[in-house]
């Protein structure tokens, strides 16, 4: 029996997870900040995307995607003042 969609896509979701993970020490460092930022957008666990989030910033801090994704992570947190705080950052 197949398992469920669901199951089957958090499967391949933890191979992609794994596989930019790899990917993200081999790469310029532009290459690796979307790679993280990616990695992020992957993540259902708001601390854990905050974090792939700054590593893309680490790596390029112009990463305006990341900054935007780590704005709205915040948001979802409710800690306005961090959104807020990367809102700005973005414009």
């Amino acid at each position: 029996p197949r398992a469920p969609a669901a199951q089957r896509q958090k499967g391949l979701d933890l191979i992609i997870v794994d596989y930019l993970q790899l990917l993200s020490g081999s790469c310029s460092d532009s290459m690796r900040s979307y790679l993280y930022y990616l990695n992020g957008t992957l993540l259902a666990d708001d601390n854990a995307a905050i974090d792939s989030f700054r590593m893309a910033l680490l790596a390029r801090a112009d990463n305006v995607e990341a900054i935007v994704a780590l704005a709205k992570a915040y948001a979802r947190k409710g800690d306005a003042q961090k959104a807020l705080f990367f809102v700005r950052q973005a414009k």
